[in-house]
């Protein structure tokens, strides 16, 4: 059997991610976190619901003075980390293990501290860091414009980016510069739809696939980021 430190709150989430594989994300929560990582430029791999080896964490335990958990029978459950990050930083590869709750999930028992650490030394031991995350989940702005981004993201790296979408990225672009008189982009894109004759809805999927590549960028915490003003959608000058 396998448990968490802590039980997990929201929906599920099951990706068939383009680059980390199949990935499982047992709340709103963990999902949220999952995105932030996964649009981080020197993230490398990320896993999910990594299991910890039962020998050693039940080692880890003893030493500690820690009970492992177990079930009914008395037979140890296996301790999981709900994400295992790994990041490129300064040409070395750096992994970081992430514990994630729910903002309303109470970290202050004895218990689920007492087993965050055996965790968190597990991880030691291996050469990662480790931390405890608090997520609200999808009840923020900004995750919530991620997860809207995120099939996107996944798209470009699954498929790749067509020449017509090519076409219309560049007219964004060109768009994005010169249609001073657009309040939103949503009105930009109507009026770069009108103007260019692009097919409708593909001065959306540029927008969407820009920001979701990470070519533009803009303040994510916005309820809408079809409500973003152009001025405040700026062009990545190291990528393009």
């Amino acid at each position: 059997m396998r448990m968490a430190t802590g039980p997990s709150r929201g929906r599920v989430h099951r990706l068939g991610d383009a680059r980390y594989g199949n990935i499982y994300l047992a709340s709103d929560a963990e999902f949220a976190v999952f995105l932030y990582s996964y649009f981080l430029p020197n993230v490398t791999h990320i896993a999910a619901q990594v299991d910890c080896e039962p020998a050693a964490t039940q080692k880890i335990a003893l030493e500690m003075g820690v009970a492992h958990p177990r079930d009914q029978r008395g037979k140890p459950w296996t301790i999981s980390t709900d994400l295992v990050v790994t990041q490129t930083i300064d040409g070395h590869a750096v992994r970081e293990a992430i514990n994630v709750k729910h903002a309303l999930f109470d970290t202050s028992s004895s218990r689920f501290r007492a087993l965050c650490s055996v965790e968190a030394a597990y991880h030691h031991e291996r050469g990662a860091s480790w931390r405890l995350c608090i997520s609200k989940g999808l009840n923020t702005h900004w995750a919530r414009n991620l997860s809207w981004l995120y099939p996107t993201a996944d798209d470009f790296y699954r498929r790749g980016v067509s020449e017509s979408d090519v076409v219309a990225q560049d007219k964004f672009l060109h768009a994005l510069s010169h249609f001073h008189y657009a309040n939103t982009i949503r009105d930009l894109c109507r009026h770069l739809t009108s103007a260019s004759r692009l097919e409708p809805g593909m001065a959306v999927r540029a927008y969407r696939s820009l920001l979701a590549t990470r070519q533009i960028w803009t303040n994510l915490n916005i309820f809408d980021l079809m409500e973003a003003r152009p001025l405040d959608v700026q062009r990545n000058r190291y990528l393009r």
